[in-house]
């Protein structure tokens, strides 16, 4: 499959300062990964520190969130910030939040459709998360969905 390139504007919720990169979609990372320096340009808030395998092996890396937009699609998302890393790369969880799946074919990001109640699930999710770093995706739908 080729690489996906993709222009985004990226906005941190609590200082509304954005900036539009260019970013690296990576099918196979789940969340949506920043450089640090970009991160201290937005000036975003730290969440927690999360263990992940990156491609340089395992790290912990910090977890914030922002609002990301690409292909005229927008939504809030969970991103981890990278010393290592030069640029964006766009994660799994956040192309399924915009609804935008990649065709192997071509290599290009498209639309797709998703059930309202899974991007409904991920936003309130996203919120939670972002208000309470104990919350985790199992507990939430238990508590704030099912009951």
């Amino acid at each position: 499959m080729k690489n996906v390139h993709i222009n985004v504007k990226l906005t941190s919720p609590t200082t509304n300062k954005s900036v539009t990169t260019e970013s690296l979609v990576d099918t196979g990372a789940t969340f949506t990964t920043i450089p640090k320096g970009l991160s201290e340009k937005l000036k975003l808030p730290k969440v927690a520190k999360r263990k992940v395998t990156t491609a340089s092996g395992e790290e912990e890396l910090t977890e914030s969130y922002l609002l990301i937009e690409l292909l005229d699609e927008k939504t809030m998302t969970s991103v981890l910030i990278s010393d290592k890393l030069n640029r964006v790369l766009v994660g799994a969880l956040t192309l399924e939040a915009l609804a935008l799946k990649v065709d192997p074919r071509t290599g290009l990001a498209n639309s797709t459709t998703l059930p309202s109640i899974c991007v409904n699930v991920f936003s309130a999710y996203s919120y939670a998360r972002s208000t309470d770093r104990r919350c985790s995706i199992d507990n939430f739908i238990t508590t704030k969905i099912l009951i």
